[in-house]
């Protein structure tokens, strides 16, 4: 089917027959997170991300057999920490945006993507550049924003940045060890009505700041726009 050309987190948009604004890409890459803050660092992430790759003509482009290899490892406990991932090397041909020759190098082929852990994808390292620095530069250098606003925007990313490289839990592992630390858990696989109200209740309490949770988001990390997103 022509119009549902989905592939794991993406999906291809042919143009309608009426208009003119051609080929589009639907990033679906997020689960729902406990609170506001997370949902709305996600969501702005990707905008300024699309739009930073618009602006520099960035390629990420990969062979379809490795994308879904890399959900295949993506599916694993804490592969954002543990496990590495195929990516583009070479992401522009402009050389702001370029580091150094290899990084961990696929053994099967030789071209142009190659094994990198979530924290150099996402961070960058002395030979990968990364999509955070990509989109920080993109702001610095081509986006007039006022002081509050860069500073909300300067948290989401920070958020984004300590998930990446393990400073911050992300939600699915800080549930996980709720779950195998609450008294009623006997270590046997099985969530108890009892530990599942306990989870559902506190995940509550923190979304709606009723209690802090350091380790997934940290209490100085705060938005200073004023948007009532209700009207």
């Amino acid at each position: 089917n022509i119009n549902s050309l989905v592939w794991n987190t993406m999906r291809f948009k042919p143009p309608p027959t009426t208009d003119e604004i051609g080929w589009r890409i639907e990033f679906r890459p997020m689960d729902l997170q406990m609170t506001d803050f997370e949902n709305a660092a996600l969501s702005t992430f990707i905008a300024l991300l699309t739009r930073a790759i618009l602006s520099y003509n960035i390629s990420t482009l990969i062979p379809i057999s490795k994308v879904d290899e890399n959900m295949e490892r993506a599916q694993k406990r804490d592969a954002i920490h543990t496990a590495k991932f195929y990516f583009k090397k070479v992401i522009s041909t402009d050389q702001r945006f370029n580091k150094s020759s290899e990084i961990v190098e696929d053994q099967t082929d030789n071209c142009e993507y190659c094994l990198m852990s979530i924290n150099e994808i996402m961070n960058g390292s002395t030979k990968f550049f990364g999509l955070i620095p990509l989109v920080e530069h993109y702001l610095d250098e081509l986006e007039e924003i006022d002081v509050d606003t860069r500073y909300t925007l300067n948290q989401y990313i920070n958020l984004i940045r300590k998930r990446a490289d393990g400073t911050l839990l992300t939600d699915a592992t800080w549930m996980r060890q709720f779950v195998q630390s609450h008294p009623s858990y006997k270590q046997d696989s099985i969530v108890t009505d009892e530990i599942q109200y306990d989870l559902l209740w506190k995940i509550q309490e923190i979304s709606n700041d009723g209690a802090k949770c350091p380790s997934v988001i940290l209490e100085k990390m705060t938005t200073k726009t004023n948007l009532d997103v209700y009207h």
